[in-house]
């Protein structure tokens, strides 16, 4: 049964899927001239040490899915192996692309169990000779770094004269951190943002435009009201579900990392769980499939725009257009989406929507910004060549002209990254490939975009990213059994849920 929508991360890769292609027409010139580029920030990092006697030097990078985080990881590491030709790098995925197509949801479960058991396993024993790469919702990193077995990276960082504290996002790397160690080092990150329903909005007197940032109450408080001038909104459009709030942000707000306890029993938990619990959820023209597919504020912004003039902008339907017409059309009225951030949201925040205002950081109720990364890596302490991990890394996190953001000289149309770059000249140039070439169709409802200033973006998002911040994937203690007893199934009081997270919450603490 569905407590949340569908995934973020998996509605965008199929997005991707379905419409990207390889180009070849001159990818030998452009990798050729690429890799010569003087501006390339790994050929700036100094000679790197070349094999020793024993021959070829090699990393191996652990991760669970070649197709779920894993992106640009293999074309990483080929411009690193073409740029050290004594340097081998193997990635070591779990599940491959094509096994995961013919797996059915249980298969991939177990598979991915067994990943993170094996896994955890080796690290602790000090067998886990290898890099880490998109791990941070199968393994238990806070019990990890507090106990020695995985690598502070922060010294190696703050040592290291490549990495200027003025050339990246450096006060993301903060919510990244575990008892004030780096024990995750992502080269691209994000954070969740809303799209409210604007209509709305000005319906209640709220001026979206001096809106910043938004958290739960608040948007609860809102759609609440909302739900007085139009009895049948949604709280998310195309019911993405009940829980989304929790899932996604608020489970950190009750979860104190540090202190290593839990507040789920408390009065305020209780009450969220019935806020959340009496809003509204039902799309009953919709089939069961297409429940959730409305996570963007491109087909909100359409829903809002087809209930008030009957019209859309058909830029909507550049991917499976029955399935997003229907949900266009059919779905009813939502209060707001919620979405991943990446480049367009971002945008979108300067050069905003007609009808979907925002979209708005989302905030857990006492102010701390989520963020989050699918790219980012972790050494094991009982890794051996750390030295060419890090050197890797360092790779990864280097600047990227426009040029070099795809990897079309491999034959594939995967982008450096989806998110939000690390490295400050790095996003901008992302700026800089959308005036050029446009937005390349990576997001639904998101064409005609005026040129962007690189500027004054960095300026916005160093605004939204100046506050405290918390790693959403280290509060992964699973409990959907409980919020499908309490949600769905409406087994359980919200005493009774509370109570049994609480039990759950200090068992995964104190492991």
């Amino acid at each position: 049964m569905r407590i949340i929508k569908i995934s973020l991360p998996y509605l965008l890769t199929l997005c991707l899927l379905l419409t990207l292609t390889g180009c070849k027409n001159e990818q030998d010139d452009i990798y050729s001239e690429a890799m010569t580029k003087s501006a390339d920030a790994s050929e700036s990092q100094g000679p790197f040490p070349e094999a020793g006697e024993t021959g070829e030097r090699k990393l191996v990078i652990k991760t669970p899915f070649s197709n779920d985080g894993t992106g640009a990881l293999p074309y990483l590491a080929k411009e690193f192996m073409d740029l050290h030709p004594g340097v081998v790098i193997e990635i070591d995925s779990a599940i491959s692309n094509s096994q995961i197509l013919s797996m059915s949801r249980a298969e991939i479960q177990m598979a991915r169990e067994s990943f993170y058991s094996r896994v955890s396993m080796e690290i602790a024993s000090g067998e886990a000779d290898y890099a880490l790469f998109d791990v941070r919702d199968g393994l238990n990193i806070p019990q990890l770094t507090r106990n020695g077995f995985l690598e502070d990276l922060l010294p190696l960082w703050e040592a290291d004269p490549a990495l200027s504290s003025d050339g990246y996002f450096t006060n993301v790397l903060s919510g990244f951190k575990v008892d004030g160690k780096l024990s995750t080092l992502p080269y691209s990150f994000s954070f969740y943002d809303l799209y409210l329903n604007r209509d709305i909005l000005e319906r209640l007197g709220v001026d979206p435009e001096t809106i910043e940032a938004v958290d739960p109450n608040r948007v609860l408080d809102w759609y609440e009201r909302g739900r007085e001038l139009q009895s049948n909104l949604n709280l998310s459009f195309s019911s993405g579900g009940k829980g989304l709030f929790y899932e996604y942000l608020e489970r950190c707000h009750y979860i104190d990392l540090a202190e290593r306890t839990a507040s789920f029993d408390s009065p305020e938990f209780i009450d969220f769980l019935t806020r959340t619990n009496d809003v509204l959820n039902e799309d009953p023209d919709l089939e069961p499939e297409l429940l959730g597919y409305g996570g963007c504020g491109g087909l909100l912004d359409a829903n809002i725009s087809y209930r008030k003039t009957g019209e859309y902008s058909e830029d909507i339907l550049a991917w499976s257009p029955e399935v997003f017409k229907t949900v266009v059309e059919k779905a009813r009225p939502g209060f707001l989406v919620l979405e991943e951030s990446f480049m367009p949201n971002l945008i979108t925040m300067q050069q905003p929507k007609e009808y979907a205002a925002g979209p708005y950081p989302l905030l857990t109720t006492d102010g701390k910004l989520g963020v989050r990364s699918v790219e980012e890596f972790s050494l094991p302490s009982a890794m051996k060549d750390k030295e060419l991990a890090w050197e890797f890394i360092k790779h990864c996190l280097g600047t990227r002209s426009v040029e070099r953001l795809d990897f079309l000289a491999q034959g594939s149309p995967v982008k450096y990254t989806t998110f939000i770059p690390v490295n400050k000249a790095t996003f901008q140039n992302m700026l800089e490939d959308v005036n050029q070439h446009g937005d390349h169709g990576l997001a639904m409802g998101y064409s005609g975009f005026d040129t962007i200033d690189p500027k004054s973006m960095t300026e916005l998002l160093e605004e939204i990213l100046d506050r405290e911040m918390v790693n959403i994937d280290l509060y992964s203690v699973d409990m959907e059994e409980f919020l499908e007893e309490f949600y769905v199934s409406g087994l359980t009081t919200p005493e009774e849920c509370a109570r049994k997270m609480q039990d759950r919450a200090y068992i995964w603490l104190n492991e």
